[in-house]
């Protein structure tokens, strides 16, 4: 192999480590986002034609950055305190300018309304698209695998995922 065919694959490979970090880089700003209610962060990381889907408890899906980013702010997190989620375990795959990501999620908050003490966790399945220098969501699916009280507790066989409980009034 001559020096120029050398640096061709050195150069794709590290393209691929780039794109690699770009979609964590903007999985940890998904994080940081929504449990810091920043909708700035959120908008710049999720593109305009973004799908959201959230089961077992939301049967339809969010269509469209604003309406996600509306749903995080508006919804979610007035119901929330001092949220905290971790991302782990990322598999990545790429293509060109698209990428999809599987990654488990654990997160630790406090109810608004109840000050009870929550954890759960579950995947992500995601899917980006390189935009403008940024590996945008254009679509995320959370599975939720387990959410409960601490009191609770979720070493049972059924009923791992309670119903989250009202949203505060405002």
């Amino acid at each position: 192999m001559d020096l120029s065919e050398r640096l061709t694959q050195v150069e794709q490979r590290l393209r691929v480590l780039e794109a690699r970090e770009g979609i964590r880089e903007t999985m940890s700003r998904y994080a940081r986002g929504v449990d810091n209610d920043d909708v700035q962060e959120l908008s710049a990381i999720f593109a305009e034609d973004a799908v959201l889907e959230s089961r077992p408890w939301r049967s339809t899906p969010y269509m469209g950055k604003d309406s996600i980013v509306d749903f995080f702010h508006n919804t979610h997190r007035p119901v929330w305190l001092f949220p905290r989620r971790h991302i782990v375990n990322e598999q990545i795959s790429l293509e060109d300018t698209t990428g999809t990501a599987f990654s488990y999620w654990l997160a630790v908050l406090g109810h608004a309304q109840t000050r009870q003490s929550y954890v759960g966790w579950g995947t992500y399945d995601c899917q980006f698209r390189l935009e403008g220098g940024i590996w945008k969501i254009t679509h995320m699916k959370i599975n939720v695998l387990v959410w409960t009280t601490l009191e609770r507790g979720w070493g049972m066989e059924e009923g791992r995922v309670l119903t989250p409980p009202p949203s505060p009034r405002k």
